[in-house]
């Protein structure tokens, strides 16, 4: 699945003025975002990992549920902002599981493994939140939407830079340390 964006004003920055952005892809905050082709299947497990900084709050980095009351809105959101109480939620239609106190700041590695059951959030290898219940798939049919909210990419728009993206249509979470210490190698998070 790869992630593009034909508007040529709403794409991020990978160079700036003829110099190679530092840090990864840079979000601006404003209309910045990208979209995979077509539907990303999500249906009983997810598993992401992706490396980002944030200068704002209450912003979207992956996402494929949109707007909604929690619980209305079928599909999966993940929020990285600086400094504020982020949200990992997977949401059927029906039901919500969420997990809320990922507070973060600067440069830093979050992951999340969630089922039909349970999220757990996790920022530079270190379990900060974690929910269980029990809701019904959340395969919303919709994209996966990289820095905005997946419906009218009008919201919650991610500025900051973004350096990896790991993306799961499976449980990882036997493999969740390994993956989290190979892209810790690469980027010395913590």
């Amino acid at each position: 699945n790869d992630a593009t964006q034909a508007v040529t004003s709403s794409q991020p920055k990978i160079v700036d003025a003829g110099v190679l952005v530092s840090g990864g892809l840079d979000f601006d905050g404003v209309n910045h975002w990208l979209e995979t082709g077509s539907a990303f299947p999500t249906g009983t497990n997810i598993s992401t990992f992706y490396v980002a900084n944030s200068t704002g709050t209450d912003q979207r980095v992956l996402d494929t549920r949109g707007t909604g009351s929690a619980g209305s809105k079928q599909g999966w959101q993940l929020k990285w902002s600086n400094p504020s109480a982020d949200i990992a939620g997977i949401d059927s239609g029906s039901g919500y599981i969420t997990t809320t106190n990922m507070t973060r700041s600067g440069l830093g590695l979050a992951s999340t493994i969630a089922s039909q059951t349970s999220v757990e959030s996790y920022t530079d290898g270190v379990l900060v939140d974690s929910d269980s219940g029990s809701i019904g798939s959340f395969d919303s049919g919709n994209p996966l939407t990289i820095g905005a909210n997946s419906n009218g990419k009008d919201s919650q728009i991610f500025d900051g830079s973004l350096s990896e993206v790991i993306v799961y249509d499976s449980d990882q979470s036997s493999n969740r340390t390994g993956i989290e210490g190979n892209i810790n190698s690469e980027y010395s998070i913590y």
